[in-house]
């Protein structure tokens, strides 16, 4: 406004200054547009690559399997390890993994953050795993009945720490033995899954 008072320019010329400078650049841009124009043209808001990458790292830290097993003592992280790659997607994790004989317990832990997990499969030595069986799966999530036999059951995990836990020595062990697990998770902030662990009603 001080420059266009100082040089006398009305805002009617101003105006028509504006869109001959326009006009001059789309000469010189020809078919071609700038970033701010093409943003005004999807009408999206921009969104800035630093945040994408930190929200990637982010779930590469959370979106992790870990396996402990008990061999009589307990669980203990040096006795730990991570599944790679069991992660096929967002919201799916499949593996499997070789258990010797003389593990009593394995404990799943299929994130580092509060979720919703759906056991799709879990087999021992091909053999299905009786979830539904307090003696056989024990967890620190809330386990709701599955709507239907072929379906396992859904379990909200009110934590940072989820574990779904096995007790093979309740089940057919051999030497050396397989274990098939599909799941199907979803991340819930901490706070929603702590109201939908005090809704589930259907426990095993």
């Amino acid at each position: 406004d001080f420059v266009l008072s100082e040089l006398g320019i009305s805002e009617a010329e101003a105006q028509q200054y504006r869109e001959q400078e326009m006009d001059f650049q789309k000469f010189v841009t020809g078919q071609k547009r700038s970033m701010s124009e093409i943003r005004e043209l999807i009408g999206h808001s921009v969104m800035v690559p630093q945040k994408w990458v930190d929200q990637h790292q982010d779930a590469g830290l959370i979106e992790r399997v870990q396996i402990y097993e008990d061999k009589g003592n307990g669980y203990s992280e040096d006795a730990s390890y991570f599944v790679r790659d069991a992660y096929v997607s967002s919201n799916v994790i499949e593996f499997e993994i070789k258990v010797n004989g003389d593990v009593k317990m394995i404990r799943i832990d299929p994130a580092m953050d509060s979720c919703m997990v759906k056991i799709r499969s879990m087999l021992f030595n091909g053999e299905k795993i009786p979830v539904e069986n307090r003696k056989i799966m024990i967890t620190n999530g809330k386990v709701a009945k599955a709507s239907t036999e072929e379906s396992g059951p859904s379990v909200v995990f009110a934590t940072t720490d989820p574990n779904i836990n096995i007790r093979l020595e309740n089940l057919n062990r051999k030497a050396e033995n397989l274990l098939n697990v599909k799941l199907e998770i979803v991340r819930v902030p901490l706070s929603i899954a702590t109201d939908m662990a005090g809704a589930v009603k259907k426990i095993i």
